[in-house]
């Protein structure tokens, strides 16, 4: 038997390097498909919570004003204040003279009706005055009377004179409604005086100001302002006439300032007086304000919440003021503008 040999030599093990793996690409659509599904859902959420938990409403921010009129037609002589000035209580505003002829202003300085109808009045006061004493005093003579009549029946009846104790009652009740009669005669002369006092003064007024009316042909009067405030729009330039009420200029208070909030009456049941609200500005920031009244009727909507070609929309109105003092700043700079009212349909526990 052959030997089998077996040569132990060096192997060599030839490796081959694998290529690299690629790394996968980011899915860009995948990506988007996912952001835009969020999105969606996102603003199905906010729409449904917005419909479901919030009333909104449409306002506007309005301020306390005071419109300057005259009951006369009147020729502005200088202005003294701009649009947006501050003004305050007693600061003269403007200077003007009344639009009437010298004839119209004697004319209503002669008219005596005024004064006549209050002297006549007055003459048939005093004559009621009169009559009601001379009718006092004849109650009272009838009251002296029956007392002593009164006192006579007694005695007699004491003395047994006279033994009808019902003369006693007639006589005594007689005195009673002598006596409320005595009662409303000076109650009657009481209201009287008064009302002669108040013609007196009428008369006095009247006088006065027929005065004032004579003695104004020609003079230049300073309008002075009654309240603090800010100016507003001022419609006539100086040198032109403002006729009976149609206003000068208008004084806003910035003390007063407010929303007027419109409200589906749908929702009226879920708004009541002291509701914390959100209200939303032009500029996107937000402000917190509190619901003050209720206006009694409905309004009609304005036109710039009104939609096109639909019949006039007329909603409930609420006053809104801000939350506190730190918010009339910001309200001041969105005076007449558009904003968006909000708050909780429901009450929450954390409210």
């Amino acid at each position: 038997m052959r030997n089998f040999n077996l040569k132990q030599r060096n192997s060599v093990i030839r490796t081959l390097k694998e290529p690299p793996v690629k790394k996968k690409g980011t899915n860009w659509q995948r990506l988007l498909f996912i952001g835009l599904l969020l999105f969606i859902v996102f603003l199905i959420g906010q729409r449904i919570y917005r419909g479901t938990f919030l009333i909104f409403g449409d306002g506007q921010v309005v301020l306390a004003k005071q419109a300057v009129q005259f009951t006369d037609d009147i020729r502005i002589a200088s202005i003294l204040v701009e649009e947006g000035d501050t003004v305050a209580q007693g600061d003269t505003l403007f200077f003007y003279r009344f639009e009437a002829t010298d004839d119209e202003l004697n004319a209503m300085a002669e008219a005596n009706d005024p004064v006549d109808w209050v002297i006549r009045e007055i003459l048939n006061t005093k004559k009621q005055i009169a009559l009601k004493k001379v009718e006092l005093g004849r109650t009272r003579s009838e009251i002296d009377f029956k007392e002593k009549s009164y006192e006579h029946q007694k005695e007699l009846i004491i003395l047994g004179v006279d033994e009808i104790e019902s003369n006693l009652t007639f006589i005594q009740e007689s005195i009673i409604r002598l006596k409320s009669r005595r009662t409303a005669i000076n109650k009657e002369i009481f209201y009287l005086r008064q009302h002669l006092k108040a013609l007196a003064l009428q008369e006095s007024e009247i006088k006065s100001s027929q005065i004032r009316k004579a003695g104004r042909v020609g003079s230049i009067l300073p309008y002075v302002a009654k309240i603090n405030g800010i100016i507003g729009q001022i419609n006539l330039n100086p040198n032109e006439v403002c006729y009976k009420e149609q206003d000068v200029m208008t004084i806003h208070q910035l003390n007063s300032i407010s929303i007027k909030a419109f409200f589906d009456p749908y929702d009226v049941p879920k708004i009541k007086r002291g509701d914390e609200v959100w209200v939303e500005f032009p500029d996107g920031t937000e402000s917190k304000g509190l619901i003050k009244n209720f206006y009694i009727s409905t309004y009609a909507v304005p036109s710039e919440f009104q939609k096109k070609y639909e019949p006039t929309e007329r909603n409930i109105v609420a006053e809104v003021i801000p939350l506190n003092e730190f918010e009339i700043d910001r309200w001041l700079k969105f005076y007449k503008m558009s904003v968006e009212v909000s708050k909780y349909r429901y009450e929450f526990p954390w409210e």
